[in-house]
């Protein structure tokens, strides 16, 4: 029976091929959504690493103005605060890249710190030179992506923009790894000295305090007590698990379109599956009842379309394993360059592999219980017919699909990312669900649809396509599978790009909604409205109008609100800012009155307001 069942799958060559590519398919995509999850995970520890060190608790001053000097002394007295160490972060630009008339250049994120207290927190992995050495000095770290982009060495020197605009050189005494110790800055990082920091920016305060707890005292118990000394100015308290289910959250919705678009290739796999079975035991049914007759058991019969199923099992998940090595390089090529995080190299794990290939072989056998049920169950006297009665068929088409439905999902799920920072299960729950319908309404359109898509051919080849709406219409089952199957690879194909057509065509939208202009100018520090910058722009030929903006936070219990104050008058005649609810007039010019907000839809919803 055994070489039986391979002789049959090697002399139908397209069908078997076209089997082990199905579920190739399905095993490729999960291969690669549990390893670039897996990247991201590692990604993250790493990135939270990089970015808290041994930290236990890190405070950030909330608003424009950072922490002052009274806020970093009541920091260091609290008590349990074993080490204190500060940081000033701001935004500027390479001089050389701003004299540069090309186009605009990335900007650069100067990272002040002191040395004597960096170093008890986080390690810079310096590849090339030496660290900081005091923290009044000109000299500079940068990151090896900064190095890299500006042709800077150690040894060299390095010049960017300070507070006031004017340029300020420092020598590059070492190269740090890889993007930096910091998230969001696309690796153009510049660390340098604290105090010489604030001196160029006019800066006294500090963006941020990293704080190690002392022998005895909790983390917990160090907020506390910190809380307890801040009084005279906002601040925000956050933990190394706060930093990674942020960054977690950030990587979700990546995470669990793999995990569906994953069970959908199984689904479409074991369809294929599923139909080189039946196939297989529909056309050899006069042959499997006289190996009945001639005394065949029911167990062999079943052996034969369990053979079939496990090779085509073992080869679609071993051609699969292949294409989601290469998925997951792609994939984490293509996360390099658009994650906010340093993505880690996705090496093959062994528990990935043993899970995919068991998802794979237990999606196969789903497949192939009802075909070497009905192979077994087959008496001699059907090898006087030319085929099962198709009544038979459909039910058990039917139950099929409603089990491999439930096994494929079940795989979603095993494939889904499980952190506290992931949403969206429900919804992707749902689009599955409508996906599952879709194609069992598939016979309700089957007939009405044949004639329909006849059409084309009907004046050429009349006969055919007589011959094939007619063996549509005879098994509805088989075509519903067939017309199912590709209805929802399709479905997803159309639905992937269309979302992210949608989210660019949303992106721009929004950003030509509430930007008052055709361009965007930001600075390096706060201007003040009294400044002549304001003046010098409205005066260059071809500008009509400059509408100054000033971005800060807010927090409303609890929860931190980017907010901008904007004139409302600028808004008026443009017709930007579209309100969905509430009179637009009144509102805008509520603005200039004072005490009216306009939150956008998103925030209205996420704070009840």
């Amino acid at each position: 029976m055994r070489s039986l069942a391979i002789r049959s799958l090697a002399a139908r060559r397209g069908r078997t091929g076209l089997s082990v590519v199905g579920i190739a398919l399905g095993i490729a995509v999960l291969y690669a959504s549990l390893a670039a999850d897996a990247g991201i995970a590692a990604s993250i520890d790493r990135t939270v690493h990089d970015l808290v060190g041994k930290a236990d608790v890190r405070v950030e001053s909330f608003g424009a103005n950072g922490l002052s000097a009274d806020s970093l002394a009541a920091i260091d007295d609290a008590p349990g605060v074993a080490v204190a160490a500060p940081a000033l972060q701001r935004r500027t630009y390479l001089v050389a890249a701003v004299d540069d008339p090309g186009a605009a250049p990335p900007p650069v994120t100067a990272l002040g710190i002191d040395p004597a207290t960096e170093g008890k927190i986080r390690d810079l992995a310096i590849t090339t030179g030496v660290g900081l050495g005091g923290t009044e000095t000109f000299e500079a770290l940068i990151s090896q992506t900064l190095a890299t982009a500006s042709g800077t060495a150690a040894g060299g020197s390095i010049t960017f923009q300070a507070g006031d605009g004017q340029p300020v050189d420092f020598t590059v005494v070492g190269i740090v790894a890889g993007d930096g110790p910091l998230v969001g800055s696309a690796g153009r990082t510049v660390i340098l000295p604290l105090r010489t920091m604030q001196r160029i920016f006019d800066d006294d305060t500090v963006s941020r305090v990293d704080i190690v707890a002392g022998e005895g005292a909790t983390p917990a118990e160090v907020a506390t007590a910190i809380g307890v000394g801040l009084t005279g100015q906002p601040y925000v308290l956050s933990s190394p698990a706060d930093v990674a289910a942020s960054l977690r959250s950030s990587t979700a919705d990546f995470r669990s379109t793999t995990a569906l678009i994953a069970a959908v290739a199984l689904f479409v796999g074991a369809f294929l599956i599923f139909n080189t079975l039946s196939m297989t035991v529909s056309e050899r049914v006069r042959e499997l009842g006289l190996l009945r007759a001639a005394g065949a058991t029911r167990s062999q019969l079943v052996g034969f379309v369990a053979v079939q199923a496990f090779v085509l099992g073992i080869l679609g998940s071993l051609v699969g394993l292949v294409a989601g090595f290469v998925l997951a390089e792609l994939m984490a090529a293509d996360l390099r360059t658009i994650a906010s995080i340093p993505f880690e190299r996705v090496d093959p794990s062994l528990s990935s592999i043993v899970a995919v290939v068991a998802i794979g072989l237990g999606v196969t056998i789903a497949a192939a219980i009802e075909p070497a049920r009905r192979a077994g169950s087959i008496p001699p006297v059907e090898a006087l017919r030319d085929r099962l009665d198709p009544t038979t068929a459909r039910r058990a088409r039917l139950r099929w699909l409603v089990g491999v439905f439930v096994v494929v999902g079940i795989a979603g799920l095993v494939a889904w990312p499980h952190d506290p920072g992931t949403t969206g299960l429900a919804r992707s729950g749902l689009i599955y669900l409508v996906l599952f319908a879709a194609v069992l309404a598939a016979p309700l359109v089957v007939g009405a649809l044949g004639p329909l898509a006849g059409l084309p051919f009907r004046t050429v080849l009349r006969l055919e396509e007589r011959l094939a709406r007619a063996s549509i219409v005879r098994d509805r089952s088989r075509t519903t599978l067939t017309v199912g199957a590709l209805a929802i690879g399709l479905a997803m194909v159309v639905a992937v790009g269309g979302v992210a057509h949608q989210s660019r065509l949303a992106a721009t939208a929004w950003l030509e909604a509430v930007i008052p202009g055709d361009e965007l100018l930001t600075s390096i520090r706060p201007i003040a409205l009294d400044e002549d910058v304001i003046a010098d722009l409205a005066a260059i030929d071809g500008v009509r109008r400059v509408s100054p903006i000033a971005i800060f936070e807010v927090a409303r219990d609890g929860v931190r609100i980017d907010a901008a104050a904007v004139e409302g008058s600028d808004f008026l005649d443009d017709g930007r800012l579209v309100m969905v609810d509430g009179d637009r007039l009144a509102a805008l010019q509520g603005l200039d009155a004072g005490g009216v907000a306009i939150l956008p839809r998103s925030v209205a919803a996420r704070t009840g307001l």
